[in-house]
């Protein structure tokens, strides 16, 4: 599914690829302060078992706008720790 995506198809493509990217993005977010520091993203590859996760999800839209939600209140958390060094 994920490779027919490449080739311009808007369909359900589009919400799999915006699910997979919140999905990872909260993860990598929500962990104990006191863990070790991720590395850095360095290929597509990474979202692989994500979007496997995300494709066998049988979890509503909305349980991704809840994330999405929560990935927004942390950045914006992230954001005022860093202007207030």
């Amino acid at each position: 599914m994920w490779i027919s995506c490449r080739n311009g198809d808007r369909g359900p493509c589009a919400p799999v690829r915006a699910h997979t990217l919140v999905l990872a993005a909260v993860r990598r977010m929500m962990r104990p302060a006191d863990a070790a520091p991720l590395g850095t993203i360095r290929s597509l590859a990474f979202f692989l078992p994500v979007i496997e996760e995300v494709l066998e999800l049988k979890v509503g839209r909305e349980y991704f706008q809840y994330l999405h939600h929560k990935l927004q209140r942390a950045v914006a958390d992230r954001l005022e720790q860093w202007a207030s060094i």
